[in-house]
């Protein structure tokens, strides 16, 4: 038994949440019995059903993970997949810690992809480059589909107040 425990790995799928609400489909079959009586109860709201394509059920998909369907290396490409691919990526255990990471560099990338915009584009001069930065923040994170409030942004943020991020904020989207 012992020896069965320690090749036992854990597998997470990380799906983008948009892409998830947008594919996920469920006709409650799990939770019938093999006579087809419910198990418990019926929920009350109606089964979900894909808009897109009419499925009625693909809870299997998104639980199924075998260590073959794993990514084996973390590059740029895990992240699109993520927010791109029905049932986004398979990673193991050992890769949490990296693949957030490396999540995280997609936002500062794009954080920095707007602050370099804004300053080839416009004066930053004169302006608080505190506030101007977690307002590229709070754009990058807008525009990668997890948008974040001001407030939370604040909370990370150090050297601007939450007046100061919106007015950046406003600089960077309007001009003014």
């Amino acid at each position: 038994m012992l020896g069965l425990v320690a090749t036992i790995k854990l597998f997470f799928r990380i799906v983008h949440a948009t892409t998830f609400l947008q594919s996920f489909a469920s006709d409650r079959r799990h939770m019938k019995n093999s006579n087809g009586n419910w198990i418990a109860p019926s929920p009350a709201h109606d089964p979900i059903v894909v808009d897109d394509d009419g499925s009625l059920y693909n809870l299997d998909e998104y639980i199924r993970m075998n260590a073959v369907d794993a990514v084996t290396q973390l590059q740029d490409d895990t992240i699109s997949a993520v927010f791109t691919h029905k049932y986004g990526v398979l990673v193991s255990e050992s890769q949490l810690e990296d693949f957030f990471s490396l999540l995280s560099l997609a936002f500062q990338d794009r954080a920095n992809e707007v602050y370099k915009n804004i300053e080839d584009q416009k004066s930053t001069r004169g302006r608080n480059q505190d506030a101007l930065l977690a307002a590229c923040l709070y754009i990058s994170c807008r525009q990668e589909d997890k948008p974040r409030t001001v407030k939370e942004i604040y909370s990370v943020a150090n050297g601007a107040t939450k007046k100061e991020i919106g007015q950046a904020k406003e600089y960077i989207v309007t001009g003014r």
